[in-house]
């Protein structure tokens, strides 16, 4: 993360299903959803992505 104060995370959303991105801050544990489940929801689908592609793997 920027800086390096801080690291990234998936975390279950179960409300929509799927996974949220979401972004800690290393010294103070503040906490913050960059990417809800629900904007990975593909067009004409109703439920999110279930798994992603990180760092091309």
């Amino acid at each position: 993360m920027k800086n390096n104060r801080g690291y990234s995370t998936l975390e279950k959303n179960d409300e929509v299903g799927g996974f949220d991105i979401v972004r800690y801050e290393a010294e103070s544990g503040a906490r913050a959803v960059l990417v809800s489940a629900k904007k990975l929801i593909p067009l004409g689908d109703a439920n999110p992505f279930q798994s992603l592609i990180i760092n091309g793997q």
